[in-house]
Order: C-alpha cells, then structure tokens, then sequence
C-alpha cells in the first residue's frame, strides 16, 4: 500500500547486503531463513551471508559463509542446513554437499549424494525425512544418448545429457530409493530443450 517503513540496524558489517523487503500481501508469522550475498572484493567477487529475518524483514542473525550460499533450512535437530553455489545453470559439483553447520557457524556434516562421483549434488533441494534419512536432487551425466525424438531437430542419436535424479537415502547413507526423470519421460515429449 502506501505506507513505508524505514528501519536503521545496528551492529551489520559495512559488506551484509542492503535489504529492500516489499510485503505483496499478507504474511505468515514468523521468522525467514535465506542466504544473500554482495558484490565483495573476494576471490569469487562476492561475499555470502546465511541470514534469519524477522516478519518485518530485520535480520535477527547472521553468519558470513565461505562462498555464496543457498536453499538454506532449519533441520528438526536445531542445525542449519544450506549449500554452496555449485555453479550457473544445473549447479553440480561431485566433490561439495549439503553443509550441516550449528548456529555458531561451526561446520557438523557434508551431506551428499549416494556415488556423488556419478550423482553430483544438485544445489536446488534437500529434504529432511521423519525417520533421519533425507531425499537429494542429483543430475548425473549421460552419455552416448539417442535423442534425435526431440522437436529440435539439431539433436541427433549421440548426444550428451543430464539427467534429473531423486534419492531417497536413510541415515546410514545408504540408498532406499531412487527415481530418474530418463526412465519417465520420452524425448519427444520435450517441449523446452536447452543445449
């Protein structure tokens, strides 16, 4: 609407990202969990922050995170959980994982993929499951692939492609369930093929 709040925090270091906090409607109460990051003079040119917001948008706390930062949540033990940017686009990275850290930013756990060689973490989606275990995006690559079904007719009988993967993996690590996106859809029935 029309009215504007303007608010002054104290004790923020001169890098935490400026914040623009727009309500669009009404919100549920509560804190937020999120990662921001800012142009930085840093090797990777940014600096990331792990951040829980108040409803008004105030940041209540903070911690500055190695890299940039995403898709950060609040696991039932108390933890955080958030990984790394893993890259533009899929965002894969066999050798980073879901980072489990304490509220004191002390790293607890990396948590991957089952063969995250073969399943490279997808920085898109974590899930905690009731039973300890946890469900993870992987987007393994294939090789050697007949995709000339595709409406692009570009794509031939031996293409290269990344396949979508869900795992389900119990708190052993070890893998209960799996379920690829290749074995479920056609090539033919894709409608936005990107190279």
């Amino acid at each position: 609407g029309a009215e504007r709040i303007v608010y002054s925090f104290r004790c923020l270091p001169l890098d935490f990202p400026r914040l623009n906090v727009a309500r669009t409607g009404p919100t549920s109460p509560g804190w937020y969990l999120t990662t921001l990051w800012a142009p930085a003079p840093t090797p990777s040119g940014f600096v990331g922050f792990s951040v829980i917001l108040a409803g008004n948008g105030a940041p209540i706390w903070y911690k500055r995170t190695d890299s940039v930062v995403i898709d950060m949540k609040l696991r039932s033990d108390g933890r955080l959980i958030y990984t790394p940017l893993l890259g533009t686009a899929y965002g894969v990275d066999a050798t980073r994982g879901y980072r489990v850290t304490s509220l004191a930013g002390t790293l607890v756990d990396e948590q991957f993929t089952v063969n995250p060689g073969a399943n490279p973490v997808d920085h898109h989606d974590y899930v905690e499951l009731s039973n300890g275990g946890r469900a993870m995006v992987a987007y393994p690559l294939k090789t050697g692939v007949n995709m000339s079904a595709m409406v692009d007719p570009t794509y031939t009988n031996n293409e290269w492609m990344v396949d979508g993967v869900i795992q389900e993996i119990n708190a052993a690590g070890q893998l209960v369930w799996s379920w690829a996106a290749d074995d479920h859809f056609g090539y033919g029935e894709v409608t936005f093929p990107q190279r």
